[in-house]
């Protein structure tokens, strides 16, 4: 009982991985150069390699019986690489590796395996050409790197044995996950913390996207927070395999508000407008013959007036002569 509960302890790290060298940025055309090595004894058909853009089918190209594993180019000049393991992918990993910070993750099954982030802005004495080795954390190579050669004399420092998965001479137990607040709203920015005493990086994680990354090389861990809720997992090496912490944000929603619904659709009725005051309409008069009317009212009675007085007195004048 005793060796089965020490065998099981120690089969999540019998083919664990680990980083070794990435070229990413070759002198001139990057294409067909680049390459990552990784020391382990996984097996990776069928498995994905991801950077910050794409993602590409791991197809293997041949197998040997070594520690060291190689993921190249198609049409790459590392396919025939001696002393070990070599798969390729398409015409460039992923998108074409970044040449001054990338994310990097390899998963099988939907599963992430083992997954880094590089910064050569935290790489002392960088420049284009060299690749980057993985020493407790990365730092600079040698000109064109030196793919399947693990115990090449850029690395006479260390012995082989340091870069096995089940060595146990580096091990890192702290590691740190400090979030600024456990919960927010969509749209605002959420800082946290990575504590380690050895190279550690985290991804964002939001509807199994990833919608962050970085390294402990940055001087400050934020995202936006969107609508829903992000699981966040910082990674550090352990003891020859992973060490991993896990904190989630919470998304905080507005309280809905219940707006009351509008009222049936009516016609509606609006009072005509009054109509229009009929404007009295001056018509010309027809012009009629002038007719010369005595308006003068007395005037009748005073003619008749004077005729009986002149017949008086005619009549008068008359009956007197008579006489005589």
């Amino acid at each position: 009982m005793r060796w089965l509960i020490i065998a099981l302890l120690t089969l999540p790290f019998a083919h664990a991985l680990e980083w070794s060298e990435i070229h990413f940025n070759p002198t001139g055309n990057d294409n067909g150069k680049e390459f990552i090595e990784l020391i382990g004894t996984e097996d990776l058909e069928g498995c994905t390699v991801e950077d910050s853009a794409s993602s590409d089918k791991i197809i293997l190209v041949k197998r040997e019986d070594t520690h060291v594993i190689l993921i190249v180019e198609v049409d790459g000049i590392y396919n025939d690489t001696p002393n070990a393991t070599v798969y390729h992918v398409g015409l460039a990993i992923g998108n074409g590796l970044g040449n001054t910070a990338e994310r990097i993750t390899i998963s099988c099954t939907g599963s992430a395996l083992i997954s880094t982030a590089y910064n050569i802005s935290g790489i002392d004495g960088y420049k284009e050409g060299l690749s980057i080795i993985y020493r407790d954390g990365w730092t600079v190579g040698l000109e064109n790197g030196t793919p399947g050669m693990v115990d090449s004399q850029d690395r006479e420092e260390d012995s082989h044995e340091d870069y096995r998965p089940e060595s146990n001479t580096r091990c890192n137990d702290t590691l740190l996950l400090t979030l600024q607040t456990t919960s927010s709203k969509p749209g605002e920015r959420v800082t946290f913390d990575i504590v380690s005493a050895d190279y550690a990086w985290y991804e964002a994680i939001a509807n199994g996207t990833v919608i962050g990354y970085g390294d402990t090389l940055e001087e400050e861990h934020s995202i936006i927070l969107p609508d829903v809720s992000v699981k966040l997992t910082a990674y550090a090496r352990h003891c020859g395999g992973r060490q991993r912490m896990t904190r989630t944000i919470a998304v905080i929603q507005e309280p809905e508000v219940a707006i009351p619904a509008p009222p049936l659709a009516t016609q509606q009725t609006t009072a005509p407008a009054p109509a229009p005051t009929p404007t009295a309409t001056v018509m010309a008069e027809t012009p009629q013959p002038t007719v010369l009317v005595d308006q003068d009212r007395d005037a009748v009675p005073w003619i008749s007036a004077f005729g009986i007085v002149t017949v008086i007195t005619s009549a008068a004048v008359f009956l007197l002569r008579r006489e005589e």
